[in-house]
């Protein structure tokens, strides 16, 4: 079943590749099919494997990503490899934002890296988060 949610999603992943024609060519779905992932009126929600087309297009993980954020975060596999990797990407977002403000403004392709580097930095907090939460990495004092 179709949610508000997932609709707005569908819409966000549609708008960020550029509308329902270039979505539909990348698909090769119609654009009446695709209209249908944005549309409350219409049944069904954007299957996984159109998402991952639409999402790889554009290099964000906008729709499962906000996927992701529904449920509770999984405990970090390396937590010392985790911080390191998001110190890496908050080290890096500086001088990105900077460059993109260069000529004033951020265009779609900037704003798509941005993005995705600060949805992977919040899931890696996350899950950094997740780990300091999990009862195994407390010892008793």
């Amino acid at each position: 079943m179709s949610t508000p949610f997932h609709k707005a999603q569908g819409f966000r992943l549609i708008k960020a590749n550029g509308g329902l024609a270039p979505c539909a060519a990348l698909t090769g779905l119609t654009e009446a099919c695709i209209s249908g992932y944005q549309n409350e009126n219409v049944r069904g929600s954007m299957p996984a494997h159109v998402m991952e087309v639409l999402e790889r297009e554009i290099n964000s993980p906008l729709y499962s990503s906000a996927l992701v954020n529904l449920v509770t975060p999984v405990p970090s596999k390396g937590l010392l490899e985790d911080s390191m990797g998001a110190a890496k990407v908050a080290g890096a977002l500086p001088k990105q934002i900077h460059d993109a403000l260069a000529d004033g403004r951020i265009d779609e392709l900037e704003r798509r890296v941005l993005s995705a580097a600060a949805d992977e930095l919040r899931a890696t907090a996350d899950a950094i988060q997740a780990s300091l939460s999990d009862p195994a990495m407390q010892r008793a004092s």
